[in-house]
């Protein structure tokens, strides 16, 4: 099975060819990359971000792999706070990766941490030693990206895709594409990728990254905030007020080189509402390239509007829950997806009444097609069992 997370419109569906969109929107502000990986292991450091002064944090989240199926949680360090790390994916689904001539499985998982995060500009990060989980080099929790959105009134609007892979990473090639809010070509287009556990290219140990059939470069290789050759390269980068910024290593030009894996691909467009992009491996022989998500950031010719989504909510087995979408564009369209557990997937107010805990994305639309898609989680836990209850009649 090969299916990627992304955005895209056909058939009025958010599922085209596996690929489903998690998050996009339009708001005035900007949007911040960066992550942390110590590939098979343990360790600690810092990473940057920015974020505009006076601007207000909109949402952040924090994208990570799970390594086959690590049996416990553990909890990552981040400016002196902890954050569990479980074993989840947000579809529930594994991709294949090859590693070392061993065929293993990868999921991704994507965590609100909004409430969570310090909004300051140089972040520690400790991950803990997991051998303690006897379950194997390959079995592990690893490259903690953080997806940062902040709203500021005096900056222009953004528009924001993130897209997260879940497609089989041993064959050589991995095409994506996903549509896009009408970008402005006028200005820079930022394509982010968030890779890990590839060596440098001088190793013969990278992966090509192609857009629109046009190669960027070769990527591979640790980011200057790692301390090894082989955790994978990053594209770190803000973008505002129609300008995209690198930080850590990465330059925002039109080309990709070892651990700079930020690019503007402005002149690479042929279609202003729609991308596709290639991974390559350098090396037929080397299978451990993985992939774990692009963000693409862009000034577009969408008008921005608000939606409302309901809060991730907890409910035990057998509940029902009434979840409700609204929009400031009255004709707006919605659309839920999975349809599994919904009394309805084309409305804005459906019943839950799944069995098992479900995470949906709800794309709203307006008659222009410019969207706005949002996460949401329904985590369902069974009905507390209180035993035999004995009442005693008072006297």
């Amino acid at each position: 099975m090969r299916f990627l997370i992304c955005f895209i419109f056909l058939e009025s569906t958010l599922l085209s060819n596996g690929q489903l969109v998690i998050y996009q929107d339009a708001y005035h502000g900007g949007v911040c990359f960066a992550g942390f990986s110590t590939g098979l292991s343990h360790g600690s450091g810092t990473f940057n971000t920015y974020v505009e002064p006076g601007s207000t944090i909109k949402k952040v989240f924090l994208i990570y792999n799970v390594h086959n199926e690590p049996p416990f949680p553990i909890d990552i360090i981040v400016d002196g706070n902890p954050i569990e790390i479980i074993n989840e994916s947000i579809n529930n689904h594994s991709y294949y990766e090859t590693q070392f001539t061993n065929l293993y499985k990868v999921k991704i998982n994507v965590k609100d941490i909004t409430n969570e995060y310090v909004n300051i500009s140089t972040h520690s990060i400790s991950i803990p030693d997991q051998n303690f989980m006897n379950c194997g080099i390959h079995c592990f929790y690893g490259n903690f990206g953080f997806f940062i959105l902040y709203e500021n009134p005096i900056l222009n609007t953004i528009n924001v895709n993130l897209v997260l892979n879940s497609q089989d990473l041993n064959v050589q090639n991995n095409t994506y594409s996903c549509s896009l809010n009408v970008a402005d070509i006028n200005f820079p287009i930022g394509f982010s990728v968030n890779s890990d556990i590839i060596g440098s290219p001088s190793s013969g140990d990278g992966s090509y990254v192609k857009v629109e059939g046009q190669t960027l470069g070769l990527i591979g290789g640790a980011d200057n905030v790692n301390s090894s050759f082989n955790f994978g390269s990053r594209g770190h980068f803000y973008y505002q007020d129609n300008q995209l910024f690198g930080l850590d290593d990465d330059n925002p030009n039109n080309a990709m080189l070892n651990s700079d894996a930020l690019a503007n691909i402005a002149s690479y467009i042929t279609a202003n509402d729609f991308l596709q992009w290639e991974l390559d491996w350098e090396n037929l022989n080397t299978h451990q390239n993985v992939y774990s998500s692009f963000i693409i950031s862009y000034t577009s010719l969408c008008d921005t509007f608000s939606v409302f989504i309901p809060n991730d909510t907890l409910v035990c087995q057998g509940s029902t829950l009434q979840l409700n979408a609204t929009s400031t564009n009255p004709s707006a369209s919605y659309e839920w997806f999975p349809a599994t557990g919904l009394s309805c997937s084309t409305c804005p107010n459906p019943i839950f009444t799944a069995d098992s805990s479900m995470f949906y994305t709800i794309r709203v639309w307006n008659n222009d097609s410019c969207s706005v898609v949002r996460p949401l989680k329904i985590n369902v836990r069974p009905q507390p069992d209180f035993g035999t209850i004995t009442s005693v009649p008072s006297e």
